[in-house]
């Protein structure tokens, strides 16, 4: 995920909730309140049908994808915030590094 135009925390929320609706469609039962995906080896391939309900569950559906883009509507609260501090920003380039 590129930061600089996508919010990680918002792409990894989306990618949650589609692999759940995914999971879900395809009749998986899925336990409370701790989600486990368990993966067992067959020798034989699903049916046609439940392929077809798979790959239906996986597609992106018609709605436009969700924003993922970087929140800008903080950052001048974030520049007063940084200029009002007192002590020493640890994230700027010239901080000493491990």
């Amino acid at each position: 995920v590129d930061q600089r135009s996508h919010d990680f925390l918002v792409v990894k929320s989306e990618a949650i909730r589609k692999t759940k609706l995914a999971l879900e469609e395809a009749e998986m039962d899925m336990p409370e309140p701790i989600y486990r995906v368990q993966i067992t080896e067959h020798s034989a391939a699903p049916p046609p049908q439940k392929k077809a309900l798979i790959a239906a569950a996986v597609q992106l559906s018609d709605a436009p994808p969700p924003d993922t883009s970087v929140q800008k509507d903080l950052a001048g609260a974030i520049d007063v915030d940084m200029r009002s501090r007192e002590s020493e920003d640890l994230l700027r380039n010239e901080a000493p590094k491990e």
